[in-house]
């Protein structure tokens, strides 16, 4: 919440400070100011959707309940990066989030793929699928979900 008022003050100073061109150091500094609080706006929402479907995921990976792998397995762990910027403006966080794992095993061509969902802020995170691939990325077989 709080970066959300300092983006607002942000906000207004670098339109007061528009209307006065004479004053273009502080114009600037309001810009930049505009500038840091939006990031830190994106880095919450960024965190709001992947740092904690991972945190989730590698709970369920911990207690040994992703299917398709054992917990003393290794490979790569890649995901969706989302942008949460559009047009120099920053993206709402709309409910359900969603998150897609993939996870290919040291010396396998095959990926296991884990879709979580949030349905909303109050909620946590949930496996809903969970299927292998081929190098293809046709699905070859399909885990039930617990």
């Amino acid at each position: 919440m709080r970066k959300h008022v300092l983006f607002l003050i942000g906000l207004i100073l670098l339109v007061v400070c528009s209307c006065h061109r004479s004053n273009h150091q502080f114009g600037t500094a309001a810009q930049d100011f505009v500038e840091k609080s939006r990031v830190a706006v994106t880095n919450e929402l960024y965190q709001e959707k992947s740092v904690e479907a991972s945190k989730a995921m590698l709970e369920m990976h911990k207690e040994n309940r992703l299917p398709g792998i054992d917990t003393g397995e290794h490979g790569t762990m890649t995901s969706d990066y989302y942008d949460m910027i559009e047009s120099d403006q920053v993206v709402k966080v709309v409910y359900p989030l969603s998150q897609i794992f993939r996870f290919v095993k040291t010396g396998e061509t095959s990926t296991n793929n884990y879709l979580f969902e949030r349905l909303s802020k109050g909620t946590s995170w949930q496996l809903k699928r969970a299927w292998e691939t081929d190098s293809n990325g046709q699905t070859i077989k399909e885990w039930p979900i617990q």
